[in-house]
């Protein structure tokens, strides 16, 4: 479980760190466009709405299947 909490935190620092970095914001133009805040935010919302998708479908996975393949099988795709 260590491994996904570091995952986590990993790649949440990763989206908050890309999302400062001025060549980031200028390649898709978010300092001029009328939207730009709109979508950095929305950029935040998606990925921790699916870290909340993958914390609710988790449980089930690892009844049916086991910790160990749910940690594996389920992990990636919501800490991403």
């Amino acid at each position: 479980m260590s491994i996904g909490s570091f995952s986590f935190g990993y790649t949440s620092a990763i989206i908050a760190t890309t999302l400062g970095q001025p060549s980031f914001l200028e390649y898709f133009d978010l300092l001029t466009r009328s939207n730009g805040t709109a979508l950095m935010g929305a950029m935040n919302g998606l990925f921790f709405a699916g870290g909340v998708l993958g914390a609710l479908i988790l449980p089930s996975f690892i009844d049916r299947w086991g910790r160990k393949c749910g940690v594996f099988m389920v992990g990636p795709y919501y800490h991403a």
